[in-house]
């Protein structure tokens, strides 16, 4: 008779005492240490199946055969080797699965696991993603978010790559950032987000306590969807929020009340450049504000371009809360649908364009910019062109512009500028300002 201390894993065939599974273990080989050991492989039931307890305790005392410390993840490994975590402060995710065993190695990391990891971490940390590949998740896991929520300080680098929630998963939005969080998210798509509640829902996309950075992303069709609804794709509390060069498109926050399809922010700072808002709506059977951005803080947008925007009741582009700051600066704001481009006060930084022209609730110059289809023009990012006679070609003002469009490519050119997220330029120099 064999006594079952805990901790042990045994396969199917074996009477042996300990939990059922597959052990996958490697060749006996010199892996490191003075004797040679078999290593678990990718998808070893024996990762984290040990007890802290045990491998903590004499006669292991914290070290596997090799004399590597235990446990590296979340509990002890089983058996004598103990697969090692990557060591930060760069996390690389090379499993695209939405699983957690509780620990991110050189081997299998998940965008979860490396999260973890990261947050765990004493110091600013790096996620990298692979090239173009797709994170789709299918259960929330951390309470109706899709991912762990963020307290340590994380730039994701997506390279391309999408997070998004399963069409067929349940309802949970993706990222939280808590308010000891810092976020930086590059070159990524965020989509299919949904925050639902009975009474209210906010920002499916993004909840935003911290600090976020956004830089050539792109997020579309995320939905708030309850009684009262806030951000279709971002919501911020009193954070602070940086967008640069990245496209909002077809994110909607839908309920009797609803405010922000793209965007709602109340308290904290936020600062968008170089960025396209597209066809993202609020719908309010009672009440709808803000087609792209409901602002309830202080809020300066340059070089912008917002298109196809819808709200029932006031801005069907931008919403300015009584008593926020919210400035335009070079950019253009037109079409919108359900209600005028813009409600509430906002201040004019110059370069800005509006249309139509009978609608007067922006500020800048009423006259069609003349805008393309949402299509890729160049970048990381859909972009809406400034089409050959638009009148916010060379219009903006020059001290205002950022050094490049939201593609990469470099304003400025003989000391002009345009209004809106997008440079326009002769054929003849298009290749002298490809950043």
């Amino acid at each position: 008779m064999i006594t079952d201390g805990g901790g042990n894993l045994r396969e199917a065939s074996s009477d042996c005492p300990g939990s059922e599974g597959l052990a996958k273990l490697g060749p006996l080989a010199d892996n490191g240490g003075a004797t040679p050991t078999q290593a678990l492989l990718d998808g070893s039931d024996a990762i984290n199946q040990g007890s802290v307890l045990y491998c903590s305790a004499a006669p292991v005392a914290g070290r596997d055969q090799r004399g590597v410390s235990r446990p590296q993840g979340r509990l002890c490994d089983s058996g004598a080797y103990e697969l090692e975590a990557q060591p930060g402060p760069t996390y690389t995710v090379n499993n695209t699965a939405g699983r957690d065993d509780g620990l991110c190695s050189p081997v299998d990391c998940t965008l979860r696991e490396a999260i973890n990891e990261a947050n765990r971490f004493a110091g600013e940390t790096t996620v990298e993603l692979g090239n173009s590949q797709t994170y789709t998740l299918t259960e929330d896991g951390y309470d109706l978010i899709g991912l762990p929520p963020i307290d340590g300080r994380i730039t994701l680098n997506g390279h391309g790559s999408s997070i998004a929630r399963s069409t067929t998963a349940p309802v949970f939005r993706i990222f939280m950032v808590e308010s000891s969080g810092a976020l930086t998210l590059t070159r990524l798509t965020i989509a299919n987000g949904r925050a639902t509640n009975f009474s209210y829902a906010k920002g499916a996309g993004v909840y935003n306590l911290g600090r976020l950075v956004v830089s050539e992303c792109t997020f579309t069709r995320n939905v708030c969807d309850a009684d009262a609804t806030y951000g279709g794709a971002i919501y911020n509390l009193n954070g602070s929020v940086s967008i640069n060069a990245s496209t909002f498109y077809t994110n909607s926050a839908t309920s009797y009340i609803s405010f922000g399809g793209a965007l709602y922010s109340s308290g904290g700072v936020v600062n968008i450049v170089n960025s396209s808002f597209a066809d993202n709506l609020t719908s309010g059977d009672t009440f709808s504000q803000g087609g792209a951005i409901y602002n309830a803080s202080a809020m300066t947008i340059t070089n912008a371009t917002f298109s196809g925007n819808r709200a029932l009741n006031g801005g069907g582009a931008l919403f300015n809360y009584t008593g926020a700051n919210l400035s335009l600066r070079n950019t253009i704001v037109s079409n919108s649908l359900g209600s005028d481009n813009c409600g509430g006060s906002i201040t004019n930084g110059g370069g800005n364009y509006t249309w139509p022209g009978d609608d007067d609730s922006c500020p800048g110059f009423r006259q069609d910019p003349k805008l393309g289809r949402l299509a890729n023009n160049g970048g990381w990012t859909q972009t809406l062109a400034l089409l050959t006679g638009s009148p916010a070609i060379h219009k903006a003002v020059l001290g205002n512009c950022p050094l490049t469009d939201q593609r990469g490519w470099r304003r400025g050119l003989l000391n002009q500028c345009d209004s809106g997220a997008y440079e326009w330029v002769w054929m003849l120099f298009q290749p002298l300002i490809r950043k």
